[in-house]
């Protein structure tokens, strides 16, 4: 079976890396508590949402991002009877390949096999054909559109 997964906060810790950032960058106490939908950018209301946004995009990002607590094993149990296939937004071209090559480096070569297929902004996940599998995102708005 086909699994189609979400890559940012569904197996690793994304919001709480951007506003760790964020907040080192800016000078800020911002909590992961403070944020109660997935456009935090207005907590930051004074910086360009934009230059929050690219956070996600950037090698420090990447260079500092954890899995969520239990995502390996989960995934290398899943990975063992079924296809693994992270499909998730990215910001640029830059972007797309950080995210594959930390996938590749975080995954692939620990022996948990993965397809990556990277949403361009301003697209949905629709774009890509999940009839053959199920979803995981932890966000259920993008659930609708699969």
């Amino acid at each position: 079976m086909n699994i189609f997964l979400d890559f940012d906060d569904t197996i690793v810790e994304s919001i709480n890396n951007v506003v760790r950032i964020a907040n080192k960058r800016y000078n800020r106490n911002i909590q992961v508590s403070d944020i109660h939908h997935w456009d935090f950018t207005y907590l930051y209301d004074d910086i360009p949402s934009d230059d929050i946004i690219h956070i996600f995009g950037e090698q420090e990002f990447f260079d500092t991002l954890r899995f969520k607590s239990g995502a390996i094993l989960t995934l290398q149990k899943f990975s063992k009877r079924n296809f693994l296939n992270i499909v998730s937004h990215v910001i640029n071209y830059d972007a797309m390949m950080l995210k594959y090559h930390w996938i590749n480096q975080h995954l692939n070569n620990m022996n948990i096999p993965v397809g990556f297929m990277g949403i361009p902004p301003h697209k949905d996940k629709s774009i890509i054909d999940m009839s053959d599998g199920i979803a995981v995102d932890d966000n259920a708005q993008y659930l609708d559109v699969t």
